[in-house]
Protein backbone atom coordinates (compact mmCIF):
# COMPACT_ATOMS: atom_id res chain seq x y z
CA UNK A 1 0.00 0.00 0.00
CA UNK A 2 1.36 3.26 -0.84
CA UNK A 3 0.39 6.96 0.74
CA UNK A 4 0.28 10.19 -0.92
CA UNK A 5 -0.89 13.78 -0.79
CA UNK A 6 -3.46 14.64 -3.60
CA UNK A 7 -5.18 18.12 -4.76
CA UNK A 8 -8.13 16.58 -5.66
CA UNK A 9 -11.24 18.90 -5.44
CA UNK A 10 -13.55 16.46 -6.27
CA UNK A 11 -16.11 17.61 -3.64
CA UNK A 12 -15.78 21.08 -3.88
CA UNK A 13 -12.21 22.13 -3.43
CA UNK A 14 -10.09 24.35 -0.76
CA UNK A 15 -12.67 27.41 -0.04
CA UNK A 16 -10.54 29.39 1.92
CA UNK A 17 -9.23 32.33 0.48
CA UNK A 18 -12.18 34.10 -0.59
CA UNK A 19 -12.70 32.57 -3.99
CA UNK A 20 -15.29 30.24 -3.67
CA UNK A 21 -18.33 29.10 -1.48
CA UNK A 22 -20.35 26.22 -0.26
CA UNK A 23 -24.16 27.37 -0.10
CA UNK A 24 -26.38 24.81 1.70
CA UNK A 25 -29.96 24.75 1.16
CA UNK A 26 -32.23 23.45 3.72
CA UNK A 27 -35.33 22.28 0.67
CA UNK A 28 -37.30 19.98 2.66
CA UNK A 29 -41.02 21.47 1.63
CA UNK A 30 -42.63 23.31 -0.73
CA UNK A 31 -43.32 27.13 -0.99
CA UNK A 32 -45.83 27.73 1.42
CA UNK A 33 -46.33 25.08 3.30
CA UNK A 34 -45.54 25.16 7.41
CA UNK A 35 -42.22 24.02 8.40
CA UNK A 36 -43.04 23.33 12.09
CA UNK A 37 -41.85 19.76 11.61
CA UNK A 38 -39.63 17.82 9.85
CA UNK A 39 -40.33 16.23 6.54
CA UNK A 40 -38.83 12.79 5.56
CA UNK A 41 -40.13 9.21 4.45
CA UNK A 42 -37.78 7.75 6.83
CA UNK A 43 -37.22 7.60 10.37
CA UNK A 44 -33.97 6.99 10.74
CA UNK A 45 -31.94 6.53 14.35
CA UNK A 46 -28.90 8.60 14.17
CA UNK A 47 -30.53 11.54 12.69
CA UNK A 48 -29.64 14.86 14.12
CA UNK A 49 -32.33 16.74 12.25
CA UNK A 50 -29.60 19.12 10.90
CA UNK A 51 -29.02 20.63 14.36
CA UNK A 52 -31.94 23.47 13.01
CA UNK A 53 -35.25 22.81 14.23
CA UNK A 54 -38.29 24.99 13.12
CA UNK A 55 -40.21 25.37 16.75
CA UNK A 56 -42.83 27.62 15.13
CA UNK A 57 -45.06 25.89 12.87
CA UNK A 58 -46.56 29.32 11.72
CA UNK A 59 -43.72 29.92 9.83
CA UNK A 60 -43.89 29.37 5.92
CA UNK A 61 -41.45 27.85 3.62
CA UNK A 62 -40.04 30.56 1.16
CA UNK A 63 -40.39 30.26 -2.34
CA UNK A 64 -37.92 28.77 -5.20
CA UNK A 65 -37.15 32.41 -6.26
CA UNK A 66 -36.64 33.98 -2.86
CA UNK A 67 -34.48 31.13 -2.51
CA UNK A 68 -32.38 31.70 -5.92
CA UNK A 69 -32.57 35.57 -4.61
CA UNK A 70 -31.10 34.87 -1.29
CA UNK A 71 -28.19 33.21 -2.71
CA UNK A 72 -27.61 35.54 -5.20
CA UNK A 73 -27.20 37.94 -2.28
CA UNK A 74 -25.28 35.70 -0.21
CA UNK A 75 -22.78 35.70 -3.16
CA UNK A 76 -22.91 39.34 -3.98
CA UNK A 77 -21.78 39.97 -0.26
CA UNK A 78 -19.30 37.22 -0.12
CA UNK A 79 -17.84 38.53 -3.75
CA UNK A 80 -16.79 34.76 -4.30
CA UNK A 81 -16.49 34.23 -8.26
CA UNK A 82 -17.43 30.42 -7.69
CA UNK A 83 -20.28 28.88 -5.70
CA UNK A 84 -21.67 25.19 -4.88
CA UNK A 85 -25.05 24.50 -4.13
CA UNK A 86 -26.12 21.35 -1.97
CA UNK A 87 -29.75 20.62 -1.38
CA UNK A 88 -30.51 19.15 1.84
CA UNK A 89 -31.49 20.04 5.34
CA UNK A 90 -33.75 18.88 8.60
CA UNK A 91 -36.02 15.93 6.31
CA UNK A 92 -35.72 14.57 2.05
CA UNK A 93 -35.79 16.90 -0.51
CA UNK A 94 -37.16 14.85 -3.09
CA UNK A 95 -40.53 14.50 -0.81
CA UNK A 96 -41.14 17.96 -1.96
CA UNK A 97 -41.88 16.37 -5.68
CA UNK A 98 -39.95 16.69 -9.31
CA UNK A 99 -41.73 20.04 -10.07
CA UNK A 100 -40.36 22.08 -7.66
CA UNK A 101 -36.75 20.36 -7.51
CA UNK A 102 -36.12 20.96 -11.01
CA UNK A 103 -37.76 24.15 -10.54
CA UNK A 104 -35.55 25.46 -7.93
CA UNK A 105 -32.45 23.73 -9.91
CA UNK A 106 -32.89 25.86 -12.61
CA UNK A 107 -33.02 28.96 -11.14
CA UNK A 108 -29.94 28.39 -9.29
CA UNK A 109 -28.07 27.25 -12.50
CA UNK A 110 -29.06 30.97 -13.96
CA UNK A 111 -26.67 32.69 -11.47
CA UNK A 112 -23.26 32.76 -13.41
CA UNK A 113 -21.32 32.17 -9.64
CA UNK A 114 -23.09 28.97 -9.58
CA UNK A 115 -20.69 26.26 -10.54
CA UNK A 116 -22.49 22.90 -9.41
CA UNK A 117 -25.79 22.19 -7.84
CA UNK A 118 -25.79 18.88 -5.83
CA UNK A 119 -28.54 17.02 -3.97
CA UNK A 120 -28.23 15.12 -0.35
CA UNK A 121 -30.67 12.14 0.06
CA UNK A 122 -31.88 8.94 1.17
CA UNK A 123 -32.24 7.96 -2.53
CA UNK A 124 -36.04 6.21 -2.01
CA UNK A 125 -37.32 8.07 -4.52
CA UNK A 126 -34.45 8.92 -6.33
CA UNK A 127 -34.79 6.74 -9.67
CA UNK A 128 -37.61 7.96 -11.23
CA UNK A 129 -36.51 11.11 -10.33
CA UNK A 130 -33.15 11.19 -11.34
CA UNK A 131 -33.32 11.61 -15.27
CA UNK A 132 -35.64 14.80 -14.76
CA UNK A 133 -33.16 16.31 -12.26
CA UNK A 134 -30.21 15.82 -14.40
CA UNK A 135 -32.20 17.38 -17.16
CA UNK A 136 -32.44 20.61 -15.25
CA UNK A 137 -29.18 21.21 -13.71
CA UNK A 138 -28.46 19.18 -11.13
CA UNK A 139 -24.93 18.13 -11.27
CA UNK A 140 -24.72 15.36 -8.62
CA UNK A 141 -26.01 13.27 -5.82
CA UNK A 142 -24.85 12.07 -2.12
CA UNK A 143 -27.32 9.18 -0.95
CA UNK A 144 -27.05 8.68 2.46
CA UNK A 145 -27.48 4.57 3.02
CA UNK A 146 -26.09 3.46 6.86
CA UNK A 147 -26.10 -0.23 5.92
CA UNK A 148 -26.18 -3.17 2.67
CA UNK A 149 -28.11 -5.70 5.25
CA UNK A 150 -31.95 -5.21 4.48
CA UNK A 151 -33.06 -5.68 7.86
CA UNK A 152 -29.70 -3.32 9.36
CA UNK A 153 -31.22 -0.99 6.97
CA UNK A 154 -34.81 -1.13 8.51
CA UNK A 155 -33.81 -1.06 11.89
CA UNK A 156 -32.35 2.54 11.02
CA UNK A 157 -34.46 3.94 8.94
CA UNK A 158 -37.83 2.15 10.07
CA UNK A 159 -38.65 1.14 6.40
CA UNK A 160 -37.44 -1.51 3.67
CA UNK A 161 -36.52 0.72 1.59
CA UNK A 162 -33.31 -0.45 0.55
CA UNK A 163 -33.39 -2.13 -2.44
CA UNK A 164 -35.30 1.25 -3.72
CA UNK A 165 -31.88 3.15 -2.84
CA UNK A 166 -30.12 1.14 -4.57
CA UNK A 167 -31.90 1.39 -7.93
CA UNK A 168 -32.00 5.18 -7.85
CA UNK A 169 -27.89 4.88 -7.34
CA UNK A 170 -28.14 2.86 -10.53
CA UNK A 171 -30.48 5.56 -12.55
CA UNK A 172 -28.25 8.57 -11.42
CA UNK A 173 -25.38 7.00 -12.55
CA UNK A 174 -27.21 6.00 -15.94
CA UNK A 175 -28.33 9.93 -16.37
CA UNK A 176 -24.91 10.77 -15.78
CA UNK A 177 -24.87 12.31 -12.15
CA UNK A 178 -21.98 12.17 -10.12
CA UNK A 179 -22.92 9.86 -7.90
CA UNK A 180 -21.43 8.93 -4.14
CA UNK A 181 -22.64 7.00 -1.08
CA UNK A 182 -22.61 8.31 2.38
CA UNK A 183 -22.29 6.30 5.22
CA UNK A 184 -22.11 6.75 9.15
CA UNK A 185 -19.72 4.55 10.43
CA UNK A 186 -21.07 2.74 13.76
CA UNK A 187 -21.37 -0.57 15.49
CA UNK A 188 -24.74 -1.22 12.92
CA UNK A 189 -22.50 -1.41 10.05
CA UNK A 190 -18.61 -2.57 11.11
CA UNK A 191 -19.33 -5.59 9.70
CA UNK A 192 -20.51 -4.26 6.17
CA UNK A 193 -16.99 -2.68 5.21
CA UNK A 194 -16.06 -5.14 2.71
CA UNK A 195 -19.83 -5.12 1.73
CA UNK A 196 -19.78 -1.49 0.54
CA UNK A 197 -16.13 -1.70 -1.00
CA UNK A 198 -17.57 -4.41 -3.18
CA UNK A 199 -20.61 -2.29 -3.62
CA UNK A 200 -18.24 0.91 -4.55
CA UNK A 201 -16.64 -1.82 -7.29
CA UNK A 202 -20.00 -3.15 -8.54
CA UNK A 203 -21.48 0.69 -9.33
CA UNK A 204 -18.66 1.79 -11.63
CA UNK A 205 -16.34 2.52 -8.80
CA UNK A 206 -18.92 5.14 -6.95
CA UNK A 207 -16.85 6.71 -3.81
CA UNK A 208 -18.50 5.32 -0.70
CA UNK A 209 -17.75 7.93 1.89
CA UNK A 210 -17.58 7.28 6.02
CA UNK A 211 -18.52 9.66 8.12
CA UNK A 212 -17.99 9.68 12.10
CA UNK A 213 -21.06 9.21 14.25
CA UNK A 214 -21.66 12.35 15.91
CA UNK A 215 -22.52 10.86 20.16
CA UNK A 216 -25.07 13.54 20.36
CA UNK A 217 -27.42 11.38 22.83
CA UNK A 218 -27.16 7.94 24.84
CA UNK A 219 -28.56 5.97 21.84
CA UNK A 220 -25.35 7.44 19.25
CA UNK A 221 -22.99 6.92 22.25
CA UNK A 222 -23.75 3.14 22.55
CA UNK A 223 -23.45 2.88 18.71
CA UNK A 224 -20.34 4.71 18.33
CA UNK A 225 -17.06 3.76 17.20
CA UNK A 226 -13.55 5.10 16.50
CA UNK A 227 -13.21 6.09 13.04
CA UNK A 228 -9.51 5.31 13.08
CA UNK A 229 -10.94 1.72 13.43
CA UNK A 230 -12.51 2.05 10.18
CA UNK A 231 -9.51 3.62 9.07
CA UNK A 232 -7.18 0.83 10.19
CA UNK A 233 -9.22 -2.08 8.87
CA UNK A 234 -9.52 -0.20 5.28
CA UNK A 235 -5.79 0.52 5.13
CA UNK A 236 -4.63 -3.19 5.50
CA UNK A 237 -6.70 -4.03 2.24
CA UNK A 238 -6.14 -1.09 0.15
CA UNK A 239 -3.54 -0.64 -2.64
CA UNK A 240 -3.08 2.70 -1.87
CA UNK A 241 -4.59 5.92 0.03
CA UNK A 242 -4.31 9.49 -1.10
CA UNK A 243 -5.13 12.00 1.65
CA UNK A 244 -7.45 14.95 0.24
CA UNK A 245 -7.00 18.95 -0.05
CA UNK A 246 -10.61 19.43 0.33
CA UNK A 247 -12.70 21.60 2.80
CA UNK A 248 -12.05 19.07 5.95
CA UNK A 249 -9.39 16.24 5.52
CA UNK A 250 -10.50 13.56 4.32
CA UNK A 251 -8.83 10.19 2.88
CA UNK A 252 -9.58 8.40 -0.29
CA UNK A 253 -8.51 4.41 -0.11
CA UNK A 254 -8.08 2.73 -3.66
CA UNK A 255 -8.37 -0.65 -3.67
CA UNK A 256 -7.70 -3.72 -6.57
CA UNK A 257 -10.27 -4.47 -8.11
CA UNK A 258 -11.34 -1.00 -8.59
CA UNK A 259 -13.12 -0.15 -5.71
CA UNK A 260 -13.11 3.71 -3.61
CA UNK A 261 -13.75 4.38 -0.10
CA UNK A 262 -13.44 7.95 1.61
CA UNK A 263 -12.90 8.74 4.90
CA UNK A 264 -13.91 11.93 6.63
CA UNK A 265 -11.08 13.08 8.58
CA UNK A 266 -11.19 15.47 11.81
CA UNK A 267 -8.39 18.16 12.22
CA UNK A 268 -7.10 21.48 13.85
CA UNK A 269 -10.29 23.71 13.33
CA UNK A 270 -8.99 26.31 10.78
CA UNK A 271 -11.87 28.87 11.16
CA UNK A 272 -10.21 32.37 10.90
CA UNK A 273 -12.73 33.72 13.39
CA UNK A 274 -10.18 33.33 16.31
CA UNK A 275 -12.61 34.85 18.81
CA UNK A 276 -15.59 32.77 18.08
CA UNK A 277 -17.50 31.99 21.30
CA UNK A 278 -18.51 28.68 19.48
CA UNK A 279 -15.04 27.55 18.98
CA UNK A 280 -14.80 24.91 21.02
CA UNK A 281 -18.13 23.38 20.29
CA UNK A 282 -17.41 22.79 16.52
CA UNK A 283 -16.49 19.04 16.60
CA UNK A 284 -16.98 18.72 12.08
CA UNK A 285 -13.89 21.52 11.42
CA UNK A 286 -15.13 24.49 9.39
CA UNK A 287 -16.48 23.19 6.10
CA UNK A 288 -17.62 26.86 5.01
CA UNK A 289 -20.80 25.76 4.82
CA UNK A 290 -23.09 28.48 4.24
CA UNK A 291 -26.76 27.58 5.55
CA UNK A 292 -29.97 29.16 4.51
CA UNK A 293 -33.38 27.51 5.59
CA UNK A 294 -36.54 27.21 4.72
CA UNK A 295 -37.49 30.62 6.47
CA UNK A 296 -35.13 32.35 4.47
CA UNK A 297 -32.98 32.58 7.30
CA UNK A 298 -28.85 32.25 6.69
CA UNK A 299 -26.74 30.62 9.01
CA UNK A 300 -23.04 31.29 9.06
CA UNK A 301 -22.21 29.16 11.08
CA UNK A 302 -23.23 25.33 12.12
CA UNK A 303 -23.12 25.36 15.76
CA UNK A 304 -24.14 29.47 16.31
CA UNK A 305 -27.59 30.92 16.23
CA UNK A 306 -26.39 34.34 17.46
CA UNK A 307 -25.40 35.44 14.24
CA UNK A 308 -28.03 34.21 11.94
CA UNK A 309 -29.49 36.79 9.91
CA UNK A 310 -33.34 37.23 7.98
CA UNK A 311 -32.20 37.44 3.71
CA UNK A 312 -35.39 38.17 2.58
CA UNK A 313 -35.99 41.17 5.29
CA UNK A 314 -36.29 44.50 2.77
CA UNK A 315 -33.61 46.40 4.72
CA UNK A 316 -30.93 43.77 4.71
CA UNK A 317 -27.80 44.83 2.81
CA UNK A 318 -24.63 43.64 1.70
CA UNK A 319 -23.18 45.02 4.62
CA UNK A 320 -25.07 43.20 6.92
CA UNK A 321 -24.63 39.91 4.94
CA UNK A 322 -20.90 40.54 5.03
CA UNK A 323 -19.89 41.15 8.64
CA UNK A 324 -22.57 37.38 9.34
CA UNK A 325 -20.10 36.15 7.20
CA UNK A 326 -17.24 36.96 9.01
CA UNK A 327 -18.67 36.26 12.35
CA UNK A 328 -19.37 32.34 11.29
CA UNK A 329 -15.58 31.99 9.91
CA UNK A 330 -16.74 32.07 5.92
CA UNK A 331 -14.50 35.10 4.80
CA UNK A 332 -11.07 36.12 6.27
CA UNK A 333 -10.55 38.66 8.67
CA UNK A 334 -7.33 39.92 10.26
CA UNK A 335 -10.01 41.96 12.91
CA UNK A 336 -11.59 40.50 15.80
CA UNK A 337 -15.60 39.76 15.46
CA UNK A 338 -17.74 40.75 17.67
CA UNK A 339 -21.30 39.93 17.59
CA UNK A 340 -22.43 42.40 19.42
CA UNK A 341 -20.92 45.46 17.20
CA UNK A 342 -22.76 43.21 14.32
CA UNK A 343 -25.78 43.31 15.69
CA UNK A 344 -25.74 46.95 16.97
CA UNK A 345 -25.79 47.29 13.11
CA UNK A 346 -28.09 45.04 11.77
CA UNK A 347 -31.52 44.99 13.18
CA UNK A 348 -31.83 41.50 10.48
CA UNK A 349 -29.07 39.89 12.84
CA UNK A 350 -31.65 37.07 14.40
CA UNK A 351 -30.80 35.30 18.06
CA UNK A 352 -33.34 32.61 16.91
CA UNK A 353 -33.53 30.24 13.54
CA UNK A 354 -37.24 31.02 13.72
CA UNK A 355 -37.45 34.61 14.14
CA UNK A 356 -38.24 36.17 10.86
Amino acid sequence: MSERESDNQADGGNYRGNSRLRLRLDKTAKAGVPIGTKSCNLDCLMCHNDYFLYADGSIRAISNQAFADAVRKVIAASRVSQSVIYLAGSGEPTTVGIAELTNLIQLLKEIPEVTAVRMTTNGVLLKDMAQPLKKAGLDGVRVSINSLDKQVYFFITGAYGLEAAIEGIKASLATGLEVKVNVIYSKLNDREIDDFIRFSRSHEGVVVKFFDLLPNNRLSERLHLPINQLENKLARHACEVLTLDQVYPSRLYVFDPPGLVQVKGFSTNHCPNLTCIARDLCVEDCRDMVRIGLDGIMRPCGVREDNTINLIAPSVTEEHIREALHSGGKLETSDPIDTQVIKSKSPNIQTSGNDV
